[in-house]
């Protein structure tokens, strides 16, 4: 949200001085990669799955491994989006014909060791159906 502040003498009178302000809200980014990528300094807490705003990250995320957004410089090594935990397909499409099951693997990118309980999530029409996964080593089956 934008806003502009504007000091003035009297009521009537015009403008001694003005500035703009924005703002905004860090926990309305659902992921890491929205939320590190955002203009605004925002951080993301991976083991709650939270983004805070810069000023808080070392009360809201104590002793969690932190991802630092590109707008901030904050205390943790990772900054950016491409250290947000991710999948990474070597398919973008996957076909399974009807009454045929397949196996479906994607490599997992910056997963950490607490990271265990996975699921897959398919679309299938307007039906959304999900199945547990597994890691093994860096890869999600």
């Amino acid at each position: 949200l934008k806003s502009r502040l504007a000091i003035a003498v009297s009521v009537d009178g015009p403008p001694l001085a003005y500035t703009n302000f924005t703002f905004y809200d860090c926990s309305r980014f659902v992921s890491c990669i929205q939320c590190v990528k955002s203009a605004f300094a925002c951080d993301w807490c991976i083991e709650s799955d939270q983004c805070v705003a810069g000023t808080t990250t070392e009360n809201r995320c104590r002793a969690q491994h932190i991802v630092n957004g590109l707008a901030r410089s904050g205390p943790s090594r990772r900054k950016g989006p491409s250290h947000c935990p991710h999948m990474v397909a070597d398919e973008l499409e996957f076909y399974v014909a009807n009454g045929k099951t397949r196996q479906i693997s994607v490599r997992a990118k910056n997963v950490l060791d607490f990271m265990t309980d996975f699921k897959c999530q398919f679309k299938i029409e307007h039906s959304i159906h999900e199945r547990l996964a597994r890691k093994q080593g860096d890869v999600i089956v």
